[in-house]
């Protein structure tokens, strides 16, 4: 059912969500009149069930999907070297922020793809891994795509860098396929998953003690980790402002 409502988007035929809401409605109404089963080689009670779902979606990603008009994307061909976007997701649920990272990834990687690619690479940092590629077995189109970025984004400009408090917690093959770890202080529950059995003892000992701003960095090319310290930031954290500072 979903290629056909695509043909129609790919064709021009459909332009916004309530012109296909409209499309849909209309074939499921002339097969009621016929006495139509089936309907584009799809059962009309698929269509029925898809079509009701389908108008849920405005309302459950209230601010992501408009039904009505264009809307407004993010401009990413507008990107250029030295540019930086931040897409703020924090306050959407968490279906609705698997669906707006899920564009965001699809969009970039088509750009970098593209025959008119002027950027050299992206790079796209996400916080909270875990929650758009969570570990198991339950494969999902967003998870997979992020596979297949892991794997092969280097070689096309894309890069990615994810940040979680638990490696565990993240997929299993987009872990493997990371070239650099940046390990914090980690517990000693969390450095008993597999993704840490190849740090001896000695290091797992030493990243339950980091202290705070110290990092263990570990590379692909150099078996051994090290640790790395970061710098001062450029101002004054807000816990240890006072008046005087000013």
């Amino acid at each position: 059912m979903w290629y056909r409502i695509r043909e129609q988007l790919d064709t021009g035929g459909i332009i916004t969500y309530s012109q296909m809401m409209t499309w849909i409605d209309k074939i499921i109404s002339q097969a009621s009149s016929n006495n139509t089963t089936y309907v584009y080689g799809q059962h009309i009670a698929t269509w029925n069930k898809v079509a009701a779902r389908l108008r849920l979606f405005p309302k459950v990603y209230k601010g992501v999907i408009t039904s009505a008009g264009q809307g407004k994307d993010i401009p990413w061909n507008n990107l250029k070297k030295g540019d930086v976007y931040v897409v703020d997701i924090q306050m959407l649920p968490d279906r609705a922020k698997k669906l707006v990272f899920g564009r965001a990834v699809r969009e970039l990687a088509d750009l970098m793809e593209g025959q008119s690619k002027q950027l050299d690479a992206i790079v796209v940092f996400v916080d909270e891994l875990n929650k758009v590629a969570p570990g198991g077995n339950i494969r999902t189109p967003l998870k997979a795509r992020l596979i297949d970025i892991t794997a092969r984004g280097r070689s096309m400009g894309l890069v990615l860098f994810g940040a979680e408090q638990f490696a565990s917690s993240v997929e299993k093959e987009i872990v493997e396929n990371c070239s650099t770890y940046l390990f914090g202080r980690t517990e000693a529950n969390e450095l008993r998953a597999a993704n840490y059995a190849a740090l001896s003892d000695e290091v797992k000992t030493k990243l339950m003690m980091l202290p705070q701003g110290n990092l263990l960095a570990k590379f692909a090319k150099f078996p051994q980790p090290i640790c790395v310290r970061f710098p001062y930031p450029p101002c004054l954290p807000g816990d240890q402002f006072k008046p005087s500072d000013q």
